[in-house]
């Protein structure tokens, strides 16, 4: 139902969703009869209801307009918020009920916005208002007191009505009114037309009478049907009838009215004749006419006997081509005059010849696929038409692709006789084919390798005809090429065996530089009582992508004397490129002992006040050594300093003349209690990815602001730059300090579905008709539908596969649409060829 009465003289329906194709029967409705209150507001119909939110909100007070009252909230309130909870109305008996009004409470904002309703004659059997999907959920209200009033499609006959909230602001607070329908005492209006007068029918004493319908209206039904004692067209006897006409409404209201129908006695009845039959004949041999002859009509009369009969024109007459009517009249004694027609239809048959030229042979012009070809228009002659046009399926002077191509030029007379002929012309593809090699390639060899791996794009290859031909190459891109020139041929063939070529060079270059493995590091301490110490090795090791059996020399040879500190050795070797590798090893000599250095006990205090640092100090630190005595100590971070928030490790350390450090460790810990906060970027909204069913989104990260930590990050529940499907997806991000506070913030991602679907439809259907017919069912494949997101889409086509299609060709498109109602299609063709049998047999018939 709608919303509200519309007042129009023209209705469309538009359907916008279906099931295989579009099919569609209907029926519009008038106002329903007026409405009045059941009895909720006033108090007389009895309330109650699945719980109550306390003694404030009573069944009692879901009443239509109920106010606030001493204790009382105005309106009916359930204890609990759940779909489960309904207030009833009790009608004390069976009624008809057509609609419920509805309120939300005047107390606070809290109102139903949308309900169920369920209905019963005994009170322990309910049944649900349906619709064609099910149980009908009906629009409740969008603020307190406004009442919203819903009707059902058809009445409800029953004693309980129950309303169930199915969703609310705030509480599903509720005040109800129930609707019934008024009752209709007033009669229709009932029009009959005016008195008619007829005379009797030829050869009888009776005559048929028609008349328009009576006009009906009412205040309620605006369709209803008038019934008439006889019928408009019965026969009536002569004199005066009285026919009654009445209507009756759908509330049994029942009006009448009469009118009279006289036949009078006369002699009207005009002659019968009846002409011969539709004469059908050709043209005379050579000449457009042809003679027609004839018997004459016979004629009766009711009266007369001896009727004569004159025809226009006259038989034997010469009749043009074409369809000329003959009529015969006969006029009685009473003026009465009758005739009859019949037609005299003079065919051309022959068809007019048409004359081809030869067939044409030629080449394609240079650097394209096809060629011009031009030729003198086709001879025609007719048995009757002097200056009759040719139409040829290609005109003189067009292009012409590779291959052989039928040209079909025909004639058509004003008698619609068609006459044809056919000639082929013929292009040849005599140029080869252009590859284009890449340049010249220069590789290093792999590391620790003799060969490389060369990869180029693939030879460009342009022809003229043929725009997807692919070169073969003696070599394949990416396999080993050893070192030095290699030479690379590449070719095709097109598809008229014409064949080009080209080369390019491959060059790999040997730069890998042996690879000497030096011993590892050593570190000895010194000899008692000496700054150095001897230090022994194995020969480092060599090793090249070439060659075998080199050796290294070294910059100190094994078993040299080493004085204190660190020493490099350097090893080189050269191959016969001429590359040299080379590697190096540290001879260390220590002296190991460090000094001992005592630290204060760890330090724990808060942030100062207003700051997210705090200063700490201690006394200065005792060092010993074992030859050292008057070693100095630095401390970091130094005493006094404000640390940050958390645990900062302090190390103090002593370095001894030898370089040996001792150190000890003590922590400074400052606390921070302040949560981080987080700010998300805004929402984002994106459009899938052509062919799939998802989108990339990628944002700003959350920015974290803390008291204390300036770099903090977010982590999110998603990646940024995350695939996201169709739909809104909620992105939750949240940051931790280091003091263990946590802040977060969340945001949402919406992917669009914008891309059509794709149909693929069948290829070129062509037939030939059957034998003698000009039509031919066709059949086809249906058409293929892919979507991003839809999987199981189906095409609706202009024409059915099956169908009859005509001699000629016919273009079939089909389409489909997607669940986001994005919609797609494709086109082909249909196209039946009429058998050559078929033009002879139409000519001979």
């Amino acid at each position: 139902m709608f919303q509200s009465t519309i007042y129009t003289q023209f209705i469309r329906i538009c359907p916008m969703e279906w099931h295989i194709y579009i099919a569609l029967r209907f029926e519009l409705l008038g106002p329903l009869p007026g409405s009045y209150a059941l009895g909720v507001e006033d108090g007389s119909t009895q309330l109650t209801a699945s719980s109550i939110r306390s003694p404030t909100y009573p069944a009692d007070e879901g009443r239509l307009n109920a106010v606030v009252g001493d204790e009382l909230s105005g309106s009916w309130k359930p204890k609990e918020n759940n779909q489960g909870q309904w207030l009833q109305a009790n009608l004390s008996d069976v009624k008809s009920v057509i609609g419920v009004v509805t309120q939300g409470s005047p107390y606070g904002k809290e109102w139903v916005t949308s309900y169920k309703v369920s209905w019963s004659d005994n009170g322990a059997n309910f049944t649900f208002v349906e619709n064609v999907n099910g149980t009908e959920i009906f629009s409740g209200n969008t603020d307190q007191n406004t009442e919203v009033t819903q009707m059902f499609k058809s009445a409800i006959d029953a004693q309980f009505i129950r309303i169930s909230p199915v969703t609310w602001n705030v509480d599903p607070a509720l005040r109800i009114e129930i609707l019934g329908p008024c009752q209709d005492n007033e009669v229709p209006n009932l029009i009959c037309p005016h008195d008619t007068s007829e005379t009797t029918d030829p050869g009888n004493t009776t005559s048929s009478a028609t008349w328009n319908d009576p006009t009906v209206t009412d205040n309620v039904d605006s369709n209803l049907t008038v019934t008439c004692s006889s019928a408009s067209g019965s026969s009536f006897d002569a004199g005066s009838t009285i026919v009654n006409c009445s209507a009756t409404d759908n509330a049994g209201n029942t009006n009448s009215c009469t009118f009279n129908v006289t036949v009078k006695e006369i002699d009207i009845e005009v002659p019968t004749l009846t002409c011969p039959d539709n004469i059908n004949q050709a043209t005379n041999l050579g000449q457009s006419t042809s003679s027609a002859t004839w018997n004459d009509p016979a004629v009766t009369d009711n009266v007369d006997s001896s009727l004569s009969v004159t025809c226009s024109p006259v038989s034997g007459f010469s009749f043009s081509v074409g369809s000329t009517p003959v009529i015969c009249s006969a006029k009685d004694t009473a003026g009465n005059t009758g005739s009859c027609t019949f037609n005299v239809t003079v065919k051309d048959i022959e068809v007019p010849t048409v004359m081809c030229p030869d067939d044409i042979s030629q080449t394609t012009v240079q650097g394209q696929s096809t060629s011009s070809a031009t030729w003198n228009d086709s001879a025609v002659t007719d048995n009757v038409d002097s200056s009759l046009s040719v139409i040829c399926s290609h005109v003189s002077g067009l292009s012409f692709s590779v291959g052989s191509t039928p040209v079909i030029c025909s004639a058509k007379d004003t008698a619609g006789n068609i006459g044809s002929c056919t000639f082929n012309i013929t292009v040849k593809d005599e140029e080869i084919p252009n590859v284009i090699c890449p340049s010249d390639i220069s590789k290093f060899t792999i590391e620790g390798q003799s060969t490389s791996t060369a990869t180029w794009r693939e030879p460009v290859v342009i022809d003229n005809v043929d725009f997807s031909l692919s070169a073969t190459c003696s070599r394949a891109s990416g396999t080993l090429f050893s070192v030095g020139s290699t030479t690379v041929n590449c070719s095709v063939e097109d598809s008229a065996g014409n064949t080009g070529s080209c080369t390019f060079n491959v060059e790999v270059i040997d730069i890998d530089i042996p690879t000497v493995m030096c011993p590892d590091d050593i570190s000895q301490t010194t000899i008692q009582g000496q700054s150095t110490s001897a230090a022994t090795w194995n020969e480092p090791i060599v090793t090249d992508n070439v060659d075998s059996t080199l050796s290294a020399n070294c910059s100190r040879a094994s078993g040299s004397y080493f004085r204190v500190g660190t020493t490099a050795v350097t090893c080189s070797a050269t191959d016969t490129a001429g590359k040299t590798g080379s590697c190096t090893f540290n001879v260390e000599v220590e002296d190991i002992e460090v000094p001992s250095v005592s630290c204060p006990d760890d330090m724990s205090q808060a942030t100062d006040q207003g700051q997210s640092t705090s200063s700490a100090t201690w006394n200065d630190l005792t060092v010993t050594d074992n030859v050292d005595s008057s070693l100095s100590v630095t401390c970091s971070p130094v005493s006094g300093l404000s640390f940050s928030v958390g645990s900062t490790p302090v190390i103090c350390s002593a370095k001894d003349t030898a370089g040996n450090t001792g150190s000890c460790t003590f922590n400074v810990t400052v606390k921070d209690e302040d949560i981080p906060n987080v700010i998300c970027p805004s929402d984002i909204s994106k459009f899938t990815v052509e062919g799939q069913s998802t989108s990339l989104a990628a944002w700003h990260e959350p920015t974290v602001i803390d008291n204390v930590d300036v770099s903090l990050s977010a982590t999110c529940s998603r990646a940024n730059g995350s695939s996201f499907s169709v739909g809104s997806t909620t992105v939750k991000c949240s940051a931790e300090d280091t003091a263990g506070n946590t802040g977060s913030c969340s945001f949402n991602v919406e992917v669009i579905d914008i891309e059509i679907p794709t149909v693929t439809c069948p290829n070129y259907v062509s037939q030939t008709a059957v034998q003698g017919q000009s039509t031919l069912s066709a059949t086809w494949n249906e058409p293929i539908v892919t979507d991003n997101v839809d999987s199981t889409l189906s095409a609706n086509c202009s024409r059915a596969p099956g169908s009859y299609f005509r001699v000629g060709t016919t273009a079939v498109t089909c389409s489909a649409t997607d669940t986001a109602g994005n919609t797609g299609g494709c086109t082909f063709n249909v196209e039946v060829e009429a058998d050559s049998y078929f033009w002879i047999c139409t000519w001979i018939s």
